[in-house]
């Protein structure tokens, strides 16, 4: 399929919060550093955001819980049969809890002093949509849920390009990964009741270079990373008629800078997500596509030594995200909302905006176990959108 009945995804995605299905803030500390991690090389969560990051890292598990933002029906009434009418209107709120993590990765070094490199595996489950849906040509509404996951097995090496570690561009490191992801579909409503559930196999990849470093504590790593699409191919109709408000999962790149100033870590990314590819387009007069979005994020982060063994982190950010739809959508409730369509499927939206500037803080305490391995948990927050989210997360050395 090609793009959603435009509103569920749509709006998952720009409350921004972290529905949207590759705006995966589904690290506490990236959620806490504004989702900044392009340039990561130290967390488990490059398995995901750019593999080439897992090189140089020592064998670790990583384990996140994220909650999401989700759009519910909060106002009864008659489904709307011309667009000037309102079926109700759907109101922001968190999914509930989910048993599976956000984010699940294991990094395995195989690193010895003649090469940096590592096998890793990752497991994210960024998608979880529930909408309800308003046919605007005929009385008919539809309740719609789909959550997507998606494995990864990766690997990466990093070239030492300089021997002391000192100058300019001293590492080089490149990975990639193979996916696997699953989506499941079900809805059900008048006279309309289907699930499914595919699969497809996608890919990842990614480079990180330290581009200078003094080998005393201050270094600029930059990086660069692109995930691919999956292109589900659904059993259930996704344009003409009975069509089904169905979501590929859509491709992302980001590009992005870490500088390293002993203590203290500054980041900054650009991501975009090539939504027009990933949803079938709206056949409702007035009622925009999908359009590919950008945002931009900055994060720092802070480590303070509480004792010999233990550290805390304390961090922060700032995220700008664009809703994947254009302002000027077709209304359903006379102006109060926004809304997207797909075929004859309308959904109205009460948000704060249609673009959003997102807070973000966090905090982390790490300790070290008898020889050195570290062990630690993570905490993020997002404010600003519709709702707030939260992360957390625990980090494994072995």
């Amino acid at each position: 399929m090609k793009r959603i009945t435009g509103v569920a995804l749509a709006l998952a995605a720009a409350m921004a919060s972290t529905a949207f299905t590759q705006d995966t803030q589904i690290s506490a500390r990236a959620k806490g550093m504004g989702g900044s991690y392009t340039a990561f090389g130290d967390d488990p969560i490059s398995i995901w955001q750019n593999p080439a990051g897992t090189a140089t890292q020592t064998s670790k598990l990583a384990l996140s819980y994220t909650s999401f933002v989700t759009y519910e029906f909060a106002d009864g009434g008659t489904p709307a049969v011309t667009a000037a009418s309102t079926p109700g209107v759907s109101q922001a709120t968190l999914n509930d809890p989910q048993i599976q993590p956000s984010f699940l990765g294991l990094v395995v070094s195989l690193s010895d002093k003649e090469l940096n490199h590592a096998f890793s595996f990752g497991f994210i489950n960024p998608i979880n949509l529930s909408m309800v849906w308003s046919d605007l040509t005929t009385p008919a509404i539809m309740e719609t849920h789909q959550q997507s996951s998606r494995f990864r097995f990766g690997y990466a090496v990093d070239l030492n390009l300089v021997k002391s570690g000192k100058g300019w561009l001293t590492h080089i490191a490149v990975g990639g990964g193979i996916d696997w992801g699953s989506t499941n579909y079900e809805s059900e409503g008048t006279g309309v009741a289907a699930s499914d559930s595919e699969s497809r196999f996608g890919f990842g990849v990614g480079i990180l270079a330290t581009v200078f470093s003094d080998a005393e504590g201050f270094s600029v790593d930059i990086g660069a990373s692109y995930n691919g699409p999956l292109d589900f191919d659904f059993n259930v109709p996704t344009s003409g008629a009975g069509s089904q408000p169905v979501v590929d999962w859509p491709a992302e790149w980001s590009v992005g800078i870490a500088v390293y100033i002993s203590r203290l870590k500054i980041t900054g990314s650009v991501q975009g997500v090539l939504w027009e590819a990933a949803v079938e387009k709206s056949a409702v007069p007035g009622a925009s596509n999908f359009e590919d979005t950008i945002s931009f994020s900055a994060g720092i982060e802070y480590a303070m030594h509480a004792s010999e063994k233990v550290t805390i982190f304390l961090r922060g950010g700032v995220r700008h995200f664009d809703a994947p739809w254009d302002d000027e959508s077709l209304s359903l409730d006379g102006g109060e909302s926004l809304a997207v369509a797909v075929d004859t499927w309308g959904l109205s939206i009460v948000t704060d905006e249609e673009a959003f500037t997102l807070g973000t803080v966090g905090a982390g305490i790490y300790w070290s176990e008898e020889g050195g391995k570290k062990r630690g948990f993570d905490f993020g927050i997002e404010f600003g959108g519709d709702k707030a989210t939260i992360a957390v997360g625990y980090v494994h050395e072995f």
